[in-house]
């Protein structure tokens, strides 16, 4: 798992946790949305291997009730990183020198 796959499933985790949900509750919530058959066991193992997609991340965080997602916490890729520093990648798995 790459760094911006782990930062993608600590931000469901974290908002989740932050709605004070359960994995069968966003299952529940989920039912209309064509994920319905997912189940919490389901949910969490998908959350877990980090291998999903950006539209099953925003049908995740809806379900919890998130309007609004801050994302200051990850790199700026808009900058250059200092001399020396590489830039979080696909490739990096959030390992830097």
């Amino acid at each position: 798992m790459d760094y911006w796959d782990k930062q993608a499933r600590l931000i469901l985790k974290t908002e989740m946790l932050g709605a004070e949900l359960k994995p069968k509750d966003v299952a529940a919530r989920l039912k209309n949305t064509g994920l319905g058959s997912t189940t919490a066991k389901a949910l969490t193992q998908r959350i877990a291997r980090g291998s999903f997609n950006f539209g099953f991340a925003l049908r995740v965080l809806r379900a919890a009730g998130v309007n609004h997602l801050d994302l200051e916490h990850l790199p700026d890729l808009t900058v250059e990183p200092a001399p020396g520093k590489p830039r979080p990648s696909a490739g990096s798995k959030g390992r830097t020198k």
